[in-house]
């Protein structure tokens, strides 16, 4: 059997992504670019993100979208083709047609 692992070196991180939500073709991301939030840092925004990548299974970027409201989760509507956000301090749920 083998084993492997993966160490994360923080110094070394440029990217990253707090949601994921896919299809069979398709893969949306939540990013964060790689920016943490301390205990220190203002806390109304901690965690809540405007940037969604859409890549395929193969890694290849397909699309970038910004939001006009940071959320902090989201999921998708794919019939429908709409993002849905939920922003955890106002207790809202916004819409985003893509």
């Amino acid at each position: 059997m083998l084993v492997r692992q993966m160490k994360r070196r923080f110094d070394l991180t440029k990217y990253a992504y707090q949601a994921v939500v896919c299809t069979d073709s398709l893969i949306f991301l939540l990013y964060d670019n790689g920016e943490t939030v301390s205990k220190d840092d203002d806390q109304d925004e901690a965690g809540h993100l405007s940037t969604i990548v859409a890549i395929d299974w193969n890694g290849q970027p397909l699309s970038l979208y910004e939001l006009d409201h940071p959320v902090i989760s989201i999921c998708v509507d794919w019939h429908k083709r709409v993002i849905y956000g939920l922003d955890r301090i106002e207790s809202e749920v916004y819409a985003f047609p893509f």
